[in-house]
Order: C-alpha cells, then structure tokens, then sequence
C-alpha cells in the first residue's frame, strides 16, 4: 500500500482512476478512506482519485501526539506530494471539510476547487469535543458506535440498507482511541468564522437535510460568507451524505470539478 510521511507520520493513501483531473477526498472523523467507495467507482473512470487516512484510522499509523487542522491539512498536502500531485479538487466531508477550508486559506494554490460536505466554520461546544476526547482515550471506541449510528444515518438508511452503515460504524470501531482523541481536540480548536470569507476558490456546498451534526444551518452560514458558494441540500440524509445519497453525491462532484478545471478534456462527465 503506498506510504506518504508527514513529520515521521506515515499515512495510508490510493490513487487510482484515469484523466488529468485529480479529484481529493477527506473523510468525517472515524472513518477510513473506504469512505468514498460508492463515488470511487462511480468517478475512478473519469478522473483521478486520491483518498486517504487520517492519523490512527484506517490503515495509517496512529499518533496520540496534539495536533491542530494545520497539522491536519500538513498530512493532506505530503500526501498529495506523495502521489505526485500538484493540484486537485478537494473533496472533505465534516472534518475533512474543515482541512479543506484551511488548505483553501493557506495553501490555495493547490486546490482548483473546494467540495464541502456535511461540515462547518466552527462546530461547538469545545467541552463536548473535550469530554469526547477523554471518553475514547479512557473507553475505547465501542461507546461511540450506537451514538454515531444515529447522527451518521437516518432512520430510512437502517432500514433500508444496514449493510452501508454497519460497513462505516466498522471503520469507526477499528480506529485508534489515542488518535480519535486527537482529531476529537482539533475539531474542538476549530475556528475559521472570522476567515471564511476570505476564500477565492470556487466552492460548493453540500448539506443533509437531517443532519444532527452539521445541519443545513451550519453550511448556510459558509455560503452567505464564501463569495460565490453554492449550495445543495440533500434529503433524505444526515451526516454521511454521501453514503445516503451516493449517486447526487458523485454528480455533484462530477459536475463541480468539470466546471471549474482549467481543462475541460481532462474531466469528462461521469456516468454517476
């Protein structure tokens, strides 16, 4: 499996796809790259796609060590260096989305566009971030399983498609508490609300109706801040929208990165 390193961190990454647009993806705390399956296959034949694993979760190395989204968005850019890409259109989905907005802010000149899913400019209360910290340092993972069953799914997707979210509360289960822990306090850190609108990418937005975490309000809040954001909401579907919607989701994606790479060969429309 390739091997990118960030500050002696070694991070699990796939590249894999055709095309010269290379389309990024970041996943929601507690998941792996498996995350984004269901918009691999359906992209993989049209563009290029890099997904990877955060710190301790997937098949990527743990790290208990603080950390903040800079050191966050750090592993994202060795990874892209790692792969041998220049630029991309960076696809985060919760915590993956707040990478996105710091990478868009500090190194803007990597992205070709900016995909936010399911995420915020900020995401309180600290304490809660704090407290879950400790939970999972102290607990282990198993208590957040049936707490993230519900706020990840609707009650439509359990019952018509367990497999799906059984497959993403496995992923959940197999990451490392410490690591959680870490990536629980840069969620717990973070704060672009005075920054957001300083973002010049072309951004879009997407949000699932029935999502307890991050629910339309909270991308609202980005769009009216962002110049030019755009904005889709999803239903039904709560924070893992794009295992809910999977197909919106890929055409979303499809239709964004087409729109805005300076190659309009290099992407051509998927069959998503």
């Amino acid at each position: 499996m390739p091997i990118a390193t960030s500050n002696g961190r070694r991070l699990n990454y796939e590249l894999q796809g055709n095309g010269d647009a290379v389309l990024m993806f970041a996943s929601s705390l507690g998941t792996s790259l498996e995350l984004w399956d269901r918009q691999t296959e359906a992209l993989a034949p049209h563009f290029q796609v890099l997904r990877y694993d955060y710190r301790g979760h997937g098949r990527s190395f743990p790290s208990g060590e603080a950390a903040s989204v800079a050191d966050f968005a750090a592993d994202a850019l060795a990874v892209m260096d790692a792969a041998g890409v220049g630029r991309a259109h960076f696809i985060g989905l919760s915590l993956g989305g707040m990478i996105g907005q710091h990478l868009a802010l500090h190194a803007p000149g990597r992205l070709l566009s900016l995909t936010l899913c399911a995420t915020a400019a900020y995401l309180p209360p600290p304490d809660a971030w704090e407290q879950r910290a400790r939970n999972a340092v102290v607990q282990g993972m198993e208590p957040f399983i049936e707490i993230s069953r519900g706020r990840w799914f609707t009650p439509h997707l359990l019952a018509s498609a367990p497999d799906v979210a059984e497959g993403a509360l496995a992923q959940l289960a197999h990451v490392d508490p410490a690591s959680y822990a870490v990536a629980c306090r840069v969620i717990r850190d973070f704060d672009l609300r005075s920054r957001v609108s300083e973002i010049r990418l072309p951004v879009q937005l997407i949000a699932g109706e029935q999502d307890p975490s991050t629910p339309p309000a909270a991308l609202e809040g980005l769009r009216a801040e962002i110049p030019g954001a755009t904005m889709t909401i999803l239903s039904p579907a709560a924070h893992l929208l794009n295992l809910e919607r999977p197909d919106e989701v890929s055409r979303l994606i499809a239709s964004f990165a087409r729109r805005h790479h300076p190659d309009q060969s290099a992407a051509q429309p998927a069959d998503a």
